[in-house]
């Protein structure tokens, strides 16, 4: 699969940050934000999700920086650009060991990863995103929709019917097959 690559020039959480070093899928951004005088460096593994749908807008494959959750586990803030290479250089050699720590297990002994948890869903019962939040509290209403498209392709899940509530677009309703 082709994926869209990681910018080398972007902004988050307040903060510009520039590309300084990569090899493969791991990375050092320089972190710097206007009136201060200091840079830190951030030391990451790039991941990628598979592209996914959202209110009917196609997010292509791509690359992604660690997000706020996965800080600690997949990136990390650093005082100077060596002990980030420091830090990757750790990441490297302990890739296993870090990905079990990002590893659950759920109710059935099946390995999961933290962030890609099954959607719980009403059985045998339509049902539309907003009936997935209060069955899916530790699951970022954002993530639903990715959820929901593995679940129509593996079959487990079908659209059922879109009702137009008056304005915008109608809403997509589910039922399991």
């Amino acid at each position: 699969m082709n994926y869209k690559p990681l910018e080398k020039n972007l902004r988050k959480n307040g903060f510009d940050y520039e590309q300084v070093w990569r090899e493969g899928d791991f990375a050092i951004y320089k972190q710097s934000k206007e009136g201060i005088n200091k840079n830190w460096f951030e030391a990451i593994q790039i991941t990628r999700h598979d592209g996914y749908e959202i209110a009917g807008t196609k997010i292509e494959p791509s690359e992604v920086y660690p997000s706020n959750e996965k800080w600690g586990l997949l990136g990390f803030t650093c005082v100077d650009f060596s002990a980030a290479q420091k830090r990757i250089e750790f990441m490297k050699t302990h890739a296993d060991q870090i990905l079990l720590k990002n590893k659950e297990v759920d109710d059935n002994g099946k390995v999961i990863v933290r962030g890609q948890n099954k959607v719980k869903y009403p059985k045998n019962k339509e049902f539309c995103i907003k009936d997935l939040i209060p069955l899916n509290k530790t699951i970022k209403p954002h993530n639903f929709y990715p959820a929901l498209k593995k679940l129509i392709e593996s079959g487990e899940i079908k659209e059922s019917s879109r009702k137009s509530l008056g304005r915008g677009k109608p809403v997509v309703y589910y039922i399991n097959k």
